[in-house]
């Protein structure tokens, strides 16, 4: 073979391989992202009252022997998923709600879609609207479930988690999310509000809002998140906010205290783990959601 022609081929060859290969890259996103039912998470039936592993899309409850209903909180993880580091910190949520008396279904948006981590601002592979529908998926999945009051089905996330559930309350009227069961307050720590030209907060909500903000957070700047938090406070339906003085992104993060990372907006920050705001943190999640009493039934 002539090194003209060699040289041909093997550009010809080199351009059928990467014609073969994006279409398959193309197709991973779009089926990650899909609203298709098809692509739906399949959350376990049941409850799992072992506190010592946490497995995803998976309900733990305590042992309960009265027989009440149990209120429950969704777990909404960061971008970054469900990793070795950051299940130790979402397990100490976890416990620490389960034995305050919920049943706590802990999310995972990623790993059965086979996507690592979902950071990356306007190129996740995993979209806005897709997330928003996991939430209400997993309400509803809950509110299924005659061992939960469905009246008292909260959610709880953290940064993106946080994000996805405070604009899940300005979306929950959408065609696409209507006829699911809605939350009855959700709680986000360290949220962004904006990013690029898209927001994650609007000014109001079908339900309310508590925003848990850090003065310090680089990655998500109170500063951002302001003039929503307080027109959502001002439209009465118990949405509260607050800001924690010197407190980083991802303040409850005993598994990251230390790590670096540079963030969708371009920010470069340092995580630091502050236990006395955490624990401030927790009271604060489990006192806004103990104003909301149950509507039904509770036997």
């Amino acid at each position: 073979m002539k090194a003209h022609t060699k040289i041909l081929w093997l550009m010809s060859s080199l351009v059928g391989v990467l014609f073969t290969l994006l279409p398959l890259s193309a197709n991973a996103v779009l089926d990650a992202n899909s609203l298709s039912d098809t692509n739906d998470l399949k959350f376990k039936s049941g409850f799992v009252a072992d506190s010592i592993f946490l497995a995803p899309n998976t309900t733990f409850r305590k042992e309960n022997s009265d027989d009440l209903k149990s209120s429950a909180v969704v777990l909404l993880h960061s971008c970054g998923g469900i990793t070795y580091k950051s299940r130790q910190d979402l397990n100490r949520w976890k416990n620490f709600l389960t034995s305050s008396g919920f049943a706590v279904l802990v999310v995972d948006s990623l790993s059965t879609r086979d996507v690592k981590n979902n950071c990356g601002g306007r190129s996740r592979a995993i979209g806005k609207e897709r997330l928003v529908k996991d939430m209400f998926d997993a309400v509803a999945h809950l509110s299924n479930m005659p061992e939960i009051d469905a009246s008292r089905i909260f959610v709880l996330g953290f940064s993106l988690g946080a994000m996805t559930a405070g604009i899940s309350g300005d979306l929950a009227g959408d065609r696409r999310y209507a006829d699911k069961p809605q939350p009855r307050a959700v709680a986000g720590l360290y949220g962004g509000c904006r990013y690029g030209s898209g927001n994650w907060l609007a000014s109001k909500s079908a339900f309310p809002i508590l925003w848990l903000m850090g003065d310090k957070d680089l990655e998500s700047p109170a500063a951002n998140c302001m003039s929503d938090v307080k027109s959502l406070e001002s439209q009465g339906i118990g949405s509260e906010w607050h800001i924690y003085k010197d407190a980083t992104h991802c303040w409850d993060c005993a598994s990251l205290h230390g790590t670096t990372r540079t963030s969708g907006n371009g920010a470069k920050s340092t995580y630091l783990f502050d236990e006395q705001i955490t624990r401030d943190s927790e009271q604060r999640v489990l006192q806004f959601f103990e104003k909301f009493p149950s509507t039904t039934s509770n036997k």
